[in-house]
């Protein structure tokens, strides 16, 4: 089954913060800053946002193993956006020719100007140790002179310093300027003496190259600035569970996804104009969804009004909704929804064999592949619990013709 993921965008201050309950980030409008490593030609006024969120590898040991937080602004007149990231690390390990992405202290920058919703390019700037190189939907681009980095290890603090020729990037016809929102995200990779590996990432998810659900969004400023907006989700009646767990941003220049907290509220900064903003949870539907319209100009703080929803009680409606999208020749999947024994739904999407054209139904039969192993491994763990194999014997005592078992 495709799983789809839905876009989480993150709250800031004008100081480091933890994320709260959004993930966007906005680039202020800059000049002369000159790339070399050195962040003091930086505007004290460019938000700084942590990157926190550990993904692969080896715990942190402390706030002087670890720590990571990047700033980002723009500068429309040359078409150039600009990426700081700052790094504590007491044990630097910086190679030359290291290509490979755990083997050195690194930094990666992925940046989607196609901004779309389930599918849309990506370009990811990686260093690599010293080593700088570009991927372009996986596939490697030898040319990256469109982007220049500059980095410096001071005082037990890395420094990337990242330029990007907006008009030089492949794909991007009409650079994006002052009211755009593009996708981005940011990594920082931890290599330690001791060979330990730590990767994080300012969002969440690992594969951003592939997969636009794992990138935060970008809006990018006009040089008067932003507004503020705030509001709040909430279901009709109490007792209905979790409010709606985000809203979707829409303006003609593009859209962003803001999460909403425990309350239902959020809050976030944003470019000015016309914008609508909308309910988005799997629970309401597309029936069920709320939309209301604001306008948003430099310095204001604008109250959106109480969007009220209610959760629709045919999950059959909801299910279809996820896979609408599928067209005649798409594969899909077999779903069926079941709570405390009693069947809510069961349905076929999509074909189960594309060149046959043969469609999915409630009783396809799927090949569990890898999916396998995991059954395999509880039941193994279950006769070892039951004492009737041992763990610590070779294979070959319990299965004598296995291929090289007594290895």
């Amino acid at each position: 089954m495709r799983i789809l993921s839905l876009c989480l965008v993150t709250l800031f201050s004008a100081s480091v913060v933890l994320a709260h309950h959004t993930l966007t980030a906005v680039a202020p409008v800059v000049s002369g800053i000159v790339i070399d490593g050195d962040l003091s030609d930086w505007p004290d006024n460019v938000l700084t946002l942590p990157i926190a969120r550990s993904r692969f590898g080896a715990a942190a040991d402390s706030v002087d193993d670890l720590q990571a937080w990047f700033r980002v602004a723009h500068d429309p007149d040359s078409s150039r956006l600009y990426v700081a990231v700052e790094m504590v690390d007491d044990s630097p390990v910086v190679s030359d020719t290291a290509t490979a992405w755990n083997a050195s202290d690194a930094c990666e920058i992925f940046l989607d100007f196609e901004h779309g919703d389930r599918t849309s390019g990506c370009i990811q700037h990686v260093l690599y140790g010293r080593h700088h190189e570009v991927f372009t939907q996986g596939d490697v681009n030898d040319d990256s002179t469109a982007g220049i980095v500059s980095r410096a290890y001071r005082d037990g603090r890395h420094v990337f310093e990242w330029r990007f020729d907006l008009g030089q990037m492949a794909g991007v016809e009409e650079p994006p300027g002052p009211g755009d929102v593009i996708g981005f995200d940011v990594s920082i990779g931890d290599r330690d003496a001791d060979e330990s590996f730590t990767w994080m990432a300012w969002g969440d998810g690992i594969g951003k190259l592939g997969a636009p659900s794992r990138r935060g969004d970008l809006a990018l400023l006009p040089a008067q600035g932003g507004g503020r907006i705030t509001g709040r989700v909430a279901w009709s009646h109490e007792g209905q569970g979790v409010p709606p767990r985000r809203v979707q941003i829409q303006s003609d220049q593009g859209w962003l996804r803001a999460a909403v907290d425990a309350d239902g509220v959020f809050d976030l900064l944003l470019p000015p104009g016309s914008y609508e903003v909308a309910t988005q949870d799997l629970r309401i539907g597309r029936t069920g969804r709320r939309a209301t319209t604001i306008e948003v100009s430099s310095g204001s703080a604008v109250k959106v009004p109480d969007l009220i929803v209610d959760p629709v009680q045919d999950k059959g409606i909801l299910v279809g909704e996820l896979f609408d999208h599928l067209g005649p020749e798409d594969p899909g999947a077999a779903v069926l929804i079941a709570h405390e024994g009693k069947l809510l739904h069961e349905g076929g999407y999509g074909l189960a064999d594309v060149e046959h054209a043969i469609p999915n139904t409630p009783r396809t039969r799927f090949r569990l592949a890898s999916v396998s192993k995991q059954f395999t491994a509880l039941a193994v763990m279950q006769l070892v619990e039951a004492g009737r194999i041992d763990l610590d014997v070779p294979l070959i005592t319990y299965l004598p013709d296995y291929p090289r078992a007594s290895e």
